[in-house]
């Protein structure tokens, strides 16, 4: 039975070693690579050799192909750049040393520098250290990460048959070179996964599983030798001691695999939020989000934070772009942002600093943030396209109202003014008409004075008369004359540069005429500046004052204050009201000249 074990470990490896190694070896050929022959030759001798060390074969070749093949890897896997360029000279000295292990027969291995110079093998760890970090890209560092995937596994396997057989592997029969052989091909197989199909498997889902179970049983098997190591030393049977062994590995494996969960998270990821957590907190973020606007301000700086990106973009059809981070992202990865098919834009982002790309993992967090603030980006865009049609309306709504009034003024006010200067012409030429004539022409001519006067009142209902006939500037120091009589000085510094939208100037003498009556009323101020601009395709309004102030955290509000906000959000701008660090209160508002919300 034992015998039949380890043939049939034997044919496994086998089975799973050569056909590999020449997979590895047609692929390259293929792939018509020439500095990939390096690395995929070192792989195939690896495959090839551990078949050989499964059968047993005695073979001064079979154990010096690692010693050859590692250098190699180690300098080369998995692009076949050969980085550093000093790399060759270990590479050509264990090329030589594996020659004279073969010349010698094996002999030079018993030689007492020989463990010193295997085990200088160890330091070209450094290579892909450096190449890892310095010059592969996200596509290569995943390839690297089969082969350390394949190294924990092969360790974890040899540390447990080494405890299992007091120190020693395959010193036990045919059952004990079973176990080893099995235990010495992950390695060589998981280095032609990452050169043939890099892309078969998430990489680092399977290295963070695989450290959690490692962790996991390490403290578990801890437990377990502590307490029998212990129990042992008291004299305490061994039966008794297992089955308080056994108590003790199972009661720290719940809290082993929560740690062992976030050691590997941290090893793997790097600490990294995953998909779901990072998704939980955005939906926190965004609960707590009091405007609409700011949603994609909230995924954008979600998604730096999730990835640790230096930069990210959410870019929208309807509502301003958001960004968030230091680094330009113009050569950032687009992932769509969709909700029920539609097409809301895309959250641009960068790789992190070192990657060429994003990672599996990154991608899968940046796609579950996209997806988790699609209905919010969503609604945001159709509170903004609402606010942009009613805006426009507005507009429209105040520019037909100023037309409305040129006409009452420019056309019929002169018409019922001649109307009214002939009917008086009338009433002096027919002065000794009959009575009944007179008050016909009488009741003519109060009726085109009352004509007139209701044309005025219009007129002056419709629009401020001073804004057509003066301009905004000119209406802005009418208001600010009560101030001035006051004995509070007013700056003005008005700039409209170029045809303001009739809604948009109204709006702003409103709110300026507002914001300078609750300084005349409220403030106890001695100075008041009053800023208009046109800045970015929006008229941008200051009011500041050096009064006493208002209370950062609690604004007061009131009927004025809230009109001044609604004026501002009806032509989709906005308004910001609040203290100035040095005492006094600032009125900030922008209005979009357009329209489109600001």
């Amino acid at each position: 039975m034992d015998g039949s074990v380890l043939i049939a470990s034997q044919g496994l490896v086998v089975a799973l070693s050569w056909p590999l190694a020449v997979a590895v070896v047609v692929a390259t050929w293929q792939r018509r690579s020439a500095r990939l022959w390096l690395p995929a030759l070192a792989t195939a001798a690896l495959l090839v050799s551990t078949g050989l060390v499964a059968l047993r074969l005695e073979s001064p070749w079979v154990g010096v192909v690692w010693f050859a093949a590692f250098p190699i890897l180690m300098a080369t896997y998995p692009d076949g750049r050969l980085v550093p360029r000093w790399g060759l000279v270990p590479i050509v000295a264990w090329l030589a040393l594996s020659l004279w292990y073969v010349a010698s027969g094996g002999a030079v291995a018993d030689e007492p520098w020989w463990i010193y110079a295997a085990a200088s093998q160890l330091a070209l760890a450094w290579f892909p250290v450096y190449r890892y970090r310095r010059r592969l890209t996200t596509g290569e560092r995943a390839q690297v990460r089969w082969p350390i995937l394949g190294l924990v596994i092969e360790l974890t396997a040899y540390a447990v048959l080494i405890a299992a057989e007091g120190g020693t592997v395959a010193a036990h029969g045919p059952l004990s070179v079973a176990a080893a052989n099995l235990a010495g091909w992950p390695l060589p197989v998981a280095l032609a996964i990452g050169l043939l199909w890099p892309t078969v498997a998430d990489v680092d889902r399977a290295l963070r599983v695989t450290l959690l179970v490692v962790l996991t049983g390490a403290a578990a098997a801890a437990a377990y030798g502590l307490v029998t190591a212990a129990l042992g030393a008291w004299s305490v049977g061994t039966v008794p001691a297992g089955w308080a062994g056994a108590a003790a590995a199972a009661a720290v494996t719940v809290p082993a695999a929560r740690g062992s969960a976030r050691a590997a998270d941290w090893l793997v990821y790097g600490g990294r939020a995953s998909p779901d957590r990072a998704s939980a907190t955005l939906r926190h973020r965004l609960d707590a989000q009091s405007s609409p606007a700011l949603v994609t301000r909230t995924l954008a700086e979600a998604t730096t934070e999730a990835i640790r990106s230096p930069g990210c973009a959410v870019l929208t059809t309807s509502i301003p772009g958001a960004h968030s981070g230091s680094a330009d992202v113009a050569d950032g990865v687009d992932v769509p942002l969709t909700y029920q098919g539609e097409s809301l834009g895309v959250v641009r982002v960068l790789p992190r600093r070192g990657e060429t790309g994003l990672t599996a993992r990154d991608l899968r967090v940046v796609t579950a943030l996209a997806a988790q603030a699609a209905p919010a980006v969503h609604g945001a865009q159709m509170l903004a396209d609402a606010r942009a049609a009613r805006a426009d309306q507005l507009i429209a709504h105040e520019e037909e109202r100023k037309r409305l009034r040129r006409d009452l003024h420019d056309d019929l006010a002169p018409t019922l003014a001649g109307l009214g200067m002939g009917i008086s012409a009338v009433r002096e030429r027919f002065a000794d008409a009959p009575e009944d004539v007179r008050e016909i022409v009488e009741d003519l001519h109060d009726g085109i004075r009352q004509a007139m006067a209701q044309t005025r009142d219009l007129t002056h209902g419709l629009r401020p008369p001073i804004l057509d006939d003066r301009g905004l500037a000119d209406a802005i120091r009418a208001r600010a004359r009560p101030l001035t009589a006051a004995g509070i000085e007013v700056t003005l510094d008005i700039r409209e540069d170029g045809e303001v939208p009739a809604a948009v100037e109204l709006a702003v003498l409103r709110i300026v005429q507002e914001a300078m009556h609750n300084v005349h009323k409220h403030s106890r101020a001695t100075a008041c500046a009053v800023t208009v601009a046109r800045r970015a395709a929006a008229l941008e309004v200051s009011v500041v004052d050096d009064g006493v102030g208002m209370d950062a955290a609690t604004p007061r509000s009131g009927l004025g204050l809230d009109s001044m906000r609604s004026r501002a959000h009806e032509l989709g701008g906005a308004a910001w009201i609040g203290p100035t660090p040095g005492g006094g209160t600032r009125v900030r508002v922008r209005l979009p000249l357009s329209g489109a919300a600001a």
